[in-house]
């Protein structure tokens, strides 16, 4: 049980733990406890933050750089993701904070933060999901515009022999086949970022409730 190798922590370093342990104590362990998940998550946080602003970045410098500027939409695409994330990454970095400050909550706080953190994580695995078939679908009506003819031989160009809903609803269908194990892909991923480290604070906490 989390809450009883706790306490067992507790008494290793600090000798005697009473009895009639009251919650504020119990809190303290819980926060000292927690310190391990909650910098494992924010360390993770800013691993996926300096990946986004590279791989993102570099990928809208390449857009705006190449095909003489004919695909500065990809980049600027590309700009608001990482917009979008930076400050979902301040969010999410702000609560981490706040979660770790010892003597700035109570329980229900604690209860509150746990549950926001598994809306964030919730609300990334969604979005960033769908992000991939709108994205998908955004650059198909680009490149139906921009590249009518499309390279001679290409899977683009064999798409373009038929009308445009017929065209439109192969790459859909495409991206559906795409999105499908993205997302369970997806899905671990942010399990084993934040999911796992989260689970383990409620787990902690429910026991206190038990106690």
């Amino acid at each position: 049980m989390e809450l009883d190798h706790l306490k067992e922590t507790w008494r290793n370093q600090d000798s005697i733990l009473a009895p009639d342990t009251n919650e504020e104590q119990l809190l303290a362990m819980l926060t000292r406890q927690s310190r391990s998940p909650l910098e494992k998550m924010k360390r993770n946080l800013l691993m996926e933050l300096i990946f986004i602003l590279t791989g993102f970045g570099t990928v809208a410098a390449y857009y705006f750089i190449s095909f003489g500027g004919k695909f500065n939409e990809v980049s600027w695409v590309y700009i608001m993701m990482v917009i979008l994330f930076s400050f979902y990454y301040y969010r999410k970095n702000k609560l981490l904070n706040e979660m770790q400050c010892a003597g700035c909550h109570v329980k229900s706080n604690l209860q509150r933060q746990i549950s926001m953190l598994e809306k964030y994580v919730k609300n990334y695995l969604v979005l960033g999901t769908l992000l991939i078939p709108v994205i998908l679908l955004f650059l198909w009506f680009l490149f139906y515009v921009k590249l009518p003819a499309g390279s001679p031989g290409s899977v683009w160009h064999k798409i373009l022999t038929y009308p445009w809903w017929q065209s439109l609803l192969i790459w859909l269908g495409g991206s559906i086949a795409f999105t499908v194990p993205v997302y369970f892909l997806n899905k671990w991923y942010v399990h084993w970022l934040y999911g796992k480290h989260i689970r383990r604070l409620r787990r902690i906490l429910n026991e206190m409730g038990d106690e």
